[in-house]
């Protein structure tokens, strides 16, 4: 993994990009949390979740999140986005046959 300073010049980048142009909010969320803010982090899910970004399908099973699965603010965050709805929707288009999977992802925080 990069040092500290790799990863905030990544999120300066980032910074950078934005002013021209589009930047999905899941670099954002994976900038914060290679960097340890989990509450930039969450303040970025919920902007991912209002793009209806594919990256919250993975809360659950990635490692990259782990740090956030032991926040009590996930739950209480899950909840009030009904992100299972949205994960539910997203499967549903999906044709991996791995739907059991997904449908419940905040159902164990």
């Amino acid at each position: 993994m990069p040092g500290v300073a790799a990863r905030r010049s990544a999120l300066d980048e980032l910074k950078r990009r934005q002013q021209s142009g589009y930047v999905p909010s899941a670099a954002f969320v994976n900038a914060y949390l290679g960097l340890g803010d989990n509450e930039r982090a969450f303040a970025w899910l919920e902007r991912a979740y209002t793009e209806h970004s594919m990256i919250l399908q993975f809360i659950k099973v990635h490692p990259f999140f782990d740090p956030l699965r032991g926040d009590p603010l996930l739950r209480t965050w899950c909840a009030a986005s009904d992100l299972t709805s949205l994960i539910s929707l997203r499967v549903s288009q999906s044709s991996s046959g791995r739907a059991g999977q997904h449908t419940s992802l905040c159902a164990s925080f």
